[in-house]
């Protein structure tokens, strides 16, 4: 448990760390949550590398998936998860243009992020948006074990315990 992707990267290169993420917080947004798409206008403006990760938690709010939308100046509905993460990308990309910015795609915890899955899926529609946007992606989804997604099954479970703290 180093703190999370950014802290273990900053801390062994020696950089500035400011980490935004909020336990539960959803891409889209929704009453009451941290809303990931909302957060890019409070990063540092200074910051040279932009790490993003979200959308295994909009699983559990009660708004759409919506669709992508058409080109690149349409108004986007931060209340679908393809809007709210188009949303988040094209902020992301116009306030840190130059800098490194990524998609840290996580492994699968839920079928709705599950790269598995051929059905359209909130994992599905991240990695469209990054494409559409030319935003890389770290595609742990594809290249890990299931950890939590698998917990209770007794060849993944020890994995659980291991490499995710939100195990429930």
């Amino acid at each position: 448990n180093g703190g999370g992707y950014a802290t273990i990267i900053g801390a062994n290169n020696n950089m500035v760390v400011q980490n935004l993420g909020v336990s539960g917080g959803t891409i889209m947004y929704a009453e009451g949550k941290h809303c990931i798409s909302r957060t890019v206008a409070n990063m540092r403006e200074d910051a040279d590398y932009i790490i993003l990760e979200g959308g295994v938690n909009d699983l559990y709010s009660d708004r759409s998936l919506g669709a992508m939308s058409n080109g690149y100046n349409a108004t986007l509905d931060d209340t679908t998860f393809y809007g709210a993460f188009e949303n988040m990308l094209k902020q992301a990309l116009i306030r840190f243009h130059g800098k490194k910015i990524g998609y840290i795609a996580v492994h699968k915890m839920t079928e709705f992020f599950d790269g598995d899955k051929t059905e359209d899926n909130a994992y599905h529609a991240a990695i469209a948006c990054c494409k559409k946007w030319g935003v890389p992606v770290c595609d742990l989804n594809i290249s890990c074990p299931p950890f939590a997604y698998l917990k209770n099954n007794a060849d993944t479970a020890f994995m659980a315990n291991l490499y995710t703290e939100d195990t429930s």
